[in-house]
């Protein structure tokens, strides 16, 4: 015999009494209630898909905003330059350094 699923409570069909927006706000005002609202209500792509969605596109504004200042893109290339030509390199990427005459000889 196969267990049985415990049935769905009998409230979960109750649709939501707010907004997608209004629950996006009181997520941090009450988010006791909004669990609970989200949890009694049916599932919904909403939900999740919105906040995912918003992360994503605040996400891309940011870096567009820091990555378009001129000095941001600079300090980021002289640290990449550091980092791979520093004294450090030859021990990072085990690299035998032994200067261009005994390359040549």
């Amino acid at each position: 015999m196969e267990p049985a699923l415990p049935p769905l409570p009998a409230d979960r069909s109750v649709t939501p009494t707010s907004s997608l927006g209004a629950r996006l706000l009181n997520v941090y005002a009450t988010p006791g209630e909004v669990f609970e609202e989200v949890r009694q209500s049916p599932p919904s792509a909403a939900n999740w898909l919105v906040p995912v969605l918003l992360s994503c596109l605040i996400s891309v504004i940011s870096a567009v905003a820091i990555f378009s200042q001129e000095t941001v893109v600079r300090q980021i290339q002289e640290q990449a330059f550091c980092w791979l030509f520093g004294p450090w390199a030859v021990v990072r990427f085990g690299w035998i350094v032994l200067g261009w005459g005994a390359l040549g000889a």
